[in-house]
Formats: C-alpha cells, structure tokens, sequence
C-alpha cells in the first residue's frame, strides 16, 4: 500500500477514492489487516507521545474505534491530544447511514477544553465539564449534534445541510456561522450569541422560534425566548481562559468554579448565602481562591480548602 495514502487515512484525511484503495487493498490479504492494525497502533502511540504540549488541545475524532458499541471519550489532563481513527476491514464496509447510526460522546473534564474538528469540517470549542454526542459520519438532511454545557462552533457551511444543536431547552439551526451556547440544564439556563452569520432558535417546549443577527443574545426566562444586544465579548470569555460571573447566583457560582476549576465544593452554612454586587470576570489562571476571594467580597463566608483532597467547605 502506497505509505502516503496510509498516512492520510490514519489522519482521517483519505479522498473517497483513496479509502477504496484501502478497501481493495484489505481485501487482498489479511496480512494486509494485520499490517493496518499495527500501523495504527503506532500513529496513536507517537501522537499520544508528543501530546502534552498545548493547553487548549487538538482532538481529531473522525471515526469510531470499534463498530458494536458508542464510544464515549473522557479526556484527562495528560491526554492532551487523542486520534480515533478506524482501521478494521468490517467498518470500511459500512455505508454512510450506518455510519450516522455509530454516535461518539465527547466528554470535557473539570478544569480543561477541547478543540475538535468534526467530520464535515465544523469546528467546535467546548468548555470544562460539557458534553457533545455527534455521529462518525452526517447522514440525511441535516448535520444534529446534542450538547450539554457550553460550545463555541465555527460551521462549515453547507446549504443543503444544515447544522443543528439540540439542547435540553432550544435546537439551533445554522447553515454556516460563528456562534457559542451554553446550556445546563440543573439551572434552567440556556444563551445563544450569535457572532456571525445568522442562526434560528427554537424553543423544543413553546417551539418559539426566532431568527438571530450578528450581535444578537438571546436568553430562556421564564419558559421564554429573550433577545437582546451584545456590547463585548465577554459573552464567550471562557474562550480566553476567563469566568464571567454577571448574574450569577452563590449556587451557580459554586457549581461553575467545581467544573472550571475541578474542585468539589460542599456548602456547610446554616444560611442562604446572597450574591450582591458581583460582575466582571475571573481569570481562571489566578485559581479557585483568588476566585473565591473575590465572591467574599460580595457574600460574607468562610471556607477551608482541603487540597490533598481537592475538597472546599463553605461554612
């Protein structure tokens, strides 16, 4: 087999021609399988060798490992950098619908974020503790993902397939666009800004439906879709390594700071702590105390900070 094809499909960047010539090439000898499966072993060896160099990690998810099963990925500190790519005879068979059918789950740990890049060329974002499910390939007529916490997804445009994001409120529909969303269901709380292109939002309960422009945020209250103007760019700080806590209430702060900064905060006061006074941005570098520092300002509390077992108590 031609050493460049080869590296182009352990890369996921393979030509439909070109994967045909793989799949004749498997189908020759399998010999040829076993050398395939060997080649791939060692591409995710060296790239997972010279992974951890970058905070804001590449990730190149483009076919699933195994044909049986939903993959789910946990992506950890150390692994930086992870490649999926297929290299069994079995899975080249599989037509583009079955391909849909095989959904991947991407799962954020606290205190780190992820770039990826999906199969039709969408970049995407995510922020600590989110959660997007997408299939290998986009089948149909359209490109559905589902997402839980907050992205930040640049499109690939394609008007004859477009992009949507499902969340537990809203679905938003694009067709080629620049856009971030935050989505957490505990809280009830979902956001849209719009930063280029145009987006539809549809509300999945009241299917409220509005069309977005460039600088729009549209905000779920009371059941309700709210839009309104964008002044900065602290609407998708987090981006930039930045916590914006306008708005927020002691609760959402504390749920924030246990996934930006993966820590497990337990509240041991006897009174409902208020959050008066507070807005502007955390840098996240300067750590969960200075955070929690700044908060004290605005709530009176104290706390203990049990770092061998990465444990705060509110009291």
């Amino acid at each position: 087999m031609n050493q460049e094809i080869l590296n182009k499909f352990l890369r996921c960047k393979t030509s439909e021609s070109e994967e045909q010539q793989i799949m004749d090439w498997l189908d020759e000898s399998p010999e040829n399988q076993k050398e395939l499966q060997l080649a791939r072993e060692l591409f995710e060896s060296m790239a997972l060798a010279g992974a951890g160099v970058d905070f804001l990690p590449q990730v190149e998810v483009a076919r699933p490992l195994t044909l049986r099963r939903v993959i789910s990925y946990t992506m950890t500190a150390a692994a930086i950098f992870v490649c999926v790519v297929a290299s069994t005879y079995t899975y080249i068979q599989y037509d583009r619908e079955q391909w849909a059918s095989q959904l991947l789950t991407l799962e954020v740990p606290k205190g780190q974020r992820i770039n990826i890049e999906l199969q039709d060329g969408t970049h995407v974002q995510l922020n600590s503790g989110s959660r997007l499910e997408y299939p290998t390939a986009f089948a149909g007529d359209s490109r559905r993902i589902k997402l839980s916490g907050e992205a930040l997804f640049d499109v690939k445009h394609n008007a004859e397939l477009p992009f949507i994001v499902e969340t537990f409120a809203c679905d938003v529909e694009v067709l080629g666009t620049e856009f971030n969303v935050y989505a957490d269901e505990r809280f009830r709380r979902f956001t849209t800004v719009l930063l280029d292109g145009s987006v539809k939002v549809t509300n999945r309960e009241s299917k409220q439906e509005i069309l977005m422009s460039v600088n729009d945020m549209i905000d779920l209250e009371g059941g309700e879709l709210l839009v309104s103007q964008i002044a900065s760019s602290d609407s998708y700080c987090w981006t930039k390594g930045q916590l914006l806590v306008d708005n927020l209430s002691f609760e959402q702060l504390m749920y924030r700071f246990e996934i930006m900064y993966d820590v497990t905060i337990v509240v041991e006061c006897d009174r409902d702590l208020v959050v008066e006074g507070l807005s502007g941005k955390l840098r996240l570098a300067d750590g969960v105390e200075h955070a929690l520092g700044v908060v004290k300002l605005a709530a009176d509390f104290d706390y203990t900070y049990d770092k061998d077992r990465s444990t705060i108590t509110i009291n």
